[in-house]
């Protein structure tokens, strides 16, 4: 019994170490902006960004409040060890998504 529980024990901190760490947390944030982007072009469609209507804003308001929070649950998780490394991850990430989108949303 004492085995099944060590190894339980043992298998989850394995899991939970390999699963998450400040790039591939700041790639989610990177990604979750990047979908925000996508869907503001579909949106917009080929008007211009300022002539969206309430409810059209509104709509990728609630996708860019979804990102914050994830965003910040994540810079709370590495607010005291290695919050530098996740916001350069983050930071580097959404630069390159800035130029790929730059024309698109114009």
């Amino acid at each position: 019994m004492k085995k099944l529980l060590f190894l339980t024990v043992v298998s989850g901190l394995i899991l939970a170490s390999c699963g998450s760490n400040p790039k591939s947390d700041a790639e989610k944030v990177c990604n979750c902006r990047e979908n925000v982007m996508k869907k503001a072009i579909d949106i917009k469609g080929t008007r211009s960004m300022a002539d969206l209507n309430k409810e059209e804003n509104d709509k990728i308001d609630v996708l860019v409040k979804e990102c914050n929070v994830m965003e910040d649950k994540f810079k709370e998780k590495y607010k005291d060890a290695k919050a530098t490394e996740f916001k350069d991850a983050v930071d580097a990430c959404f630069k390159n998504v800035e130029v790929k989108y730059e024309n698109k949303l114009n």
